[in-house]
């Protein structure tokens, strides 16, 4: 990949380390699906290949479509619940890679994944 100096986009700050790299445009939120190397404590694994040892961004790919399966069902499991809202979601995949792309919702507050890993 390109270092961050010669990207015309750079790569957002956000929580959670699931995901990949993570970018905003225009009110979308892309994340290239790849695994991330955690260290925690003098030690560290890959979030989808800790097993193995070695990056495992297929699981991660596998994980993106999860996302998407999920929030699918909780779109249609609120049927008739009004009050809810889902932002639009897709899975792009392109040459080998995954690319979720998700609109942000204009809320208040906005947590997005998890910054444990849990």
């Amino acid at each position: 990949f390109s270092p961050n100096k010669k990207k015309t986009i750079m790569p957002a700050e956000l929580p959670g380390v699931a995901g990949g790299i993570k970018f905003t445009v225009e009110g979308i939120l892309f994340k290239f699906a790849l695994d991330s190397f955690q260290e925690e404590g003098g030690r560290g694994a890959w979030l989808y290949g800790y097993k193995t040892g070695v990056s495992n961004d297929e699981g991660a790919m596998k994980s993106s479509c999860n996302e998407l399966k999920g929030l699918s069902n909780f779109f249609y499991a609120s049927m008739g619940h009004r009050k809810l809202r889902f932002p639009l979601m897709a899975v792009i995949h392109y040459r080998g890679f995954a690319l979720i792309a998700i609109t942000q919702l204009p809320l208040k507050k906005h947590l997005y994944g998890s910054s444990d890993s849990g």
